[in-house]
């Protein structure tokens, strides 16, 4: 009798363990799988749209900074930006955008050049080189050729992200989608 309730007791046991099948875990692991793969695809978006934005930020910067030093005559000069689109010039020989002193950019002198690097993906959309600089103590924009109307910077992403940093005829700089 001892052994009959043994038995009995063993196939209660196994009979009442509930637990998950392989099926189930499987396809419990295949959901976190595609939920963890979106939230890394808009990881990586934003990362990327952050840089984006973070080197129009910049880019608008240096050109503002440019006009403020040709408003107020440091170092007795005007100050000016070169647009450099896939040139050995810049330190990534990409695309580079150059602060420097002076009206045109090959007399300037190299010391005073500053610069904005584009990298992780960003890059500008441009196939020529644009050169521009502010006339002294009014900030306008001009060139060696004469006035410009506008001048405008497309930026871009590897994602399709596009940001424009325009300046003004009077110097302004801003970015725009």
């Amino acid at each position: 009798m001892n052994k009959l309730l043994n038995h009995k007791n063993n196939n209660d046991l196994s009979t009442s363990l509930t637990g998950f099948t392989l099926v189930e875990i499987l396809i419990i692991v295949a959901v976190l799988i595609a939920l963890m793969s979106s939230g890394v695809a808009l990881f990586s978006s934003r990362t990327v749209q952050s840089s984006l934005d973070a080197t129009a930020r910049e880019t608008v910067e240096l050109i503002s900074q440019a006009r403020n030093y040709a408003m107020t005559g440091y170092f007795g000069d005007v100050w000016g930006i070169k647009v450099l689109n896939d040139s050995s010039r810049c330190t990534n020989n990409g695309d580079c955008i150059i602060m420097f002193k002076g009206q045109d950019f090959i007399s300037r002198d190299i010391a005073y050049d500053r610069s904005v690097q584009f990298d992780q993906g960003v890059y500008i959309d441009a196939s020529e080189e644009n050169e521009f600089y502010f006339n002294a103590v009014a900030g306008w924009l001009s060139t060696s050729t004469g006035s410009l109307s506008e001048q405008g910077i497309v930026l871009k992403n590897n994602v399709g992200g596009q940001l424009v940093v325009t300046t003004t005829p009077v110097g302004l700089v801003y970015y725009d989608e």
